[in-house]
């Protein structure tokens, strides 16, 4: 049991939270002997890439083992509140575009409602072009890492040109600035303001969020039983 425990602390798997009891194994008729036997466990990975989960007991009828069943899924669709992210400021022209945005808008009140409402119209404004512009950036990191795998292919058969090396370059230059935009995005979500940025640290990040994330989940709430 001491390596078994070793091993799942080496992997990070995560043991989520258990609903309708405590403990899944009984013996005897007065239950003298209870244990917690059955769980589930999952990866770090695979928690970035699902949401809401937890463990609920089943009801035994024979076995002396309670069944338990993994839910999870976006079953409570939630609305997410505005947040200006920091990645929009490396973007080229995203200071103009914010510009020309809020000279367009046009609405007639007194002061502090017009800049009320323009406030209201640039959050959405934001949101549109912040979903665009994050899917597009992913388009491109996936046209990057094409053009690199093509052209260590073309590394293993023969020199590369001035040329092709000069390309290289180029892509890797873009590839890190496309990882940087993305540990950014992710140090923002984590709320880790003691970690230095620019160390590779998204990983980490993307855990530390998710964490907040769990804990911030309301699972039920039960009043007067």
């Amino acid at each position: 049991m001491a390596e078994f425990l070793s091993w799942i602390d080496d992997m990070e798997l995560h043991d989520p939270h258990l609903n309708g009891g405590i403990f899944t194994w009984y013996r005897g008729v007065d239950h003298y002997s209870v244990a917690r036997q059955d769980r589930f466990l999952y990866s770090i990975e695979w928690e970035v890439q699902i949401r809401n989960i937890r463990q609920q007991i089943m009801p035994r009828v024979i076995s002396y083992h309670n069944p338990i069943m993994l839910q999870c899924g976006d079953w409570k669709q939630r609305k997410a509140y505005f947040k200006f992210e920091n990645w929009w400021l490396n973007v080229e022209g995203f200071k103009d575009l914010v510009q020309n945005w809020w000279n367009d808008f046009v609405v007639e009140g007194c002061p502090d409602f017009k800049f009320s409402m323009k406030l209201k119209m640039l959050k959405q404004k934001l949101k549109d072009w912040s979903s665009v512009t994050f899917e597009e950036l992913n388009n491109k990191k996936n046209t990057l890492l094409s053009e690199l795998v093509e052209t260590d292919l073309i590394q293993n058969d023969r020199v590369l040109t001035e040329d092709e090396m000069m390309i290289r370059a180029t892509v890797l230059v873009e590839l890190e600035e496309l990882a940087k935009n993305k540990e950014s995005r992710w140090r923002q979500k984590s709320r880790v303001l003691w970690l230095k940025q620019g160390d590779d640290n998204t990983k980490f990040f993307q855990r530390v969020a998710t964490a907040h994330r769990r804990c911030n989940t309301i699972d039920r709430l039960i009043i007067n039983g």
